[in-house]
């Protein structure tokens, strides 16, 4: 049990606490295939790298969905104990030092059963983001909020061809844009409230 302060410190807590030589790691919304389970076991009698992506199939509001921007999702998740560290507050990423393989076999992702839960991953997702701009001193800009939203739903829908996933595809697609309006205009309230508190405190200093 530990405090929650960011993704990517949550994993590397959880690595160092490993006993094994290799990692398999997942979230709570993922499971393996028997296909990835004994593909695992055949890899690791023999291991020819020291990590391995993962592809993993997702099921969004309740139908799997093939296209949409998911069918590119294959992150490092099998990796040796000391070889890989995972950084990013939100979003966070495995880095791993030697060479990466793919495995063939995949994870299957069941997330954003509903409009309510995914609502709600997205303004919690926001905030997180939107903080880890800010610390990172990256300044808004005004335009993010008009033109990300449509440049993703064009990513999804258009470029990934999600449009064919029909209609699960389509809302997912849509409110993914609506996603990057939020985080935006998160990024823009948390940047303009620092900025008016630094204000206050230096009036206050030269008072």
């Amino acid at each position: 049990s530990r405090r929650f302060d960011d993704f990517a410190a949550q994993r590397n807590l959880a690595v160092r606490l490993a006993r094994s030589d290799w990692v398999f790691s997942i979230d709570a919304d993922e499971r393996p295939t028997r296909r990835l389970v004994e593909e695992i076991g055949r890899r690791l009698a023999r291991p020819r790298f020291d990590a391995y992506r993962v592809p993993i199939r997702s099921t969004i509001f309740g139908r799997p969905l093939r296209r949409s921007g998911t069918q590119d999702d294959c992150p490092v998740r099998l990796f040796r104990r000391g070889a890989g560290r995972w950084t990013g507050r939100v979003h966070e990423v495995l880095h791993v030092e030697g060479r990466v393989g793919r495995l063939h076999a995949w994870l299957t992702h069941r997330t954003q059963q509903n409009l309510r839960v995914f609502l709600t991953k997205m303004h919690r997702y926001a905030r997180l983001e939107a903080a880890a701009r800010a610390a990172a001193g990256r300044v808004p800009r005004r335009r993010d909020a008009w033109l990300a939203p449509p440049r993703e739903v064009f990513r999804r829908l258009v470029f990934k061809q999600g449009f064919l996933d029909g209609p699960a595809g389509w809302s997912f697609s849509l409110l993914s844009g609506l996603a990057e309006w939020v985080l935006a205009r998160q990024h823009r309230r948390l940047w303009d409230a620092r900025n008016n508190q630094h204000s206050r405190n230096s009036r206050s200093n030269q008072l």
